[in-house]
Formats: C-alpha cells, structure tokens, sequence
C-alpha cells in the first residue's frame, strides 16, 4: 500500500519518478509507453507484465492473480475497472 500511495501523490509528469516506483510495485522495469493515471491501487503486483502502449485509466486496481500480462496491440490497449481490452 506504501508504494502506491506514494505512486499517487507523485506528480504525473514526473516520469522518472513514477517508472521507479512502478518498477518497485511490478517487479521489475516497465515501458516507457505505459499510461497509469493516478489513482491507481494494487494489492500484489509483482510479475506483471506490460507490453507497449498500455492504458490503464483512473481508480483502477489490480488484484492478485488478475490480468498479469497486458499486451498491447498495433492500437495499444486500455484498462478500465477490471477489464483490459484492445483499443480500437
């Protein structure tokens, strides 16, 4: 909980900032290209992956055992709530 308590009160364009503590909630580094609007809550997120142009928007949560790959596609793709899904 730490750890993304700390994610949301980062500034949003601090990136560097935010990629270190994602790296720290998931377990190892992240894409450049991932979009996490904050809030953002997670109870177990290490080993998660993400592929290029992930978007997960705000207030969403990660559970365990819950989408732990999120692949993006030639179009990227959004997580909203608990559902992934390809962007159209």
């Amino acid at each position: 909980m730490g750890l993304t308590a700390r994610l949301n009160t980062l500034p949003f364009d601090d990136l560097d900032a935010r990629g270190t503590v994602l790296a720290e909630i998931f377990g190892g580094p992240v894409p450049g290209s991932l979009s996490i609007l904050p809030p953002f809550y997670c109870d177990y997120g290490l080993g998660a992956t993400f592929g290029e142009r992930v978007f997960i928007n705000q207030g969403c949560y990660r559970v365990a055992g819950q989408c732990s790959a999120l692949q993006g596609g030639g179009e990227g793709l959004r997580w909203e709530g608990r559902q992934a899904r390809a962007v159209p």
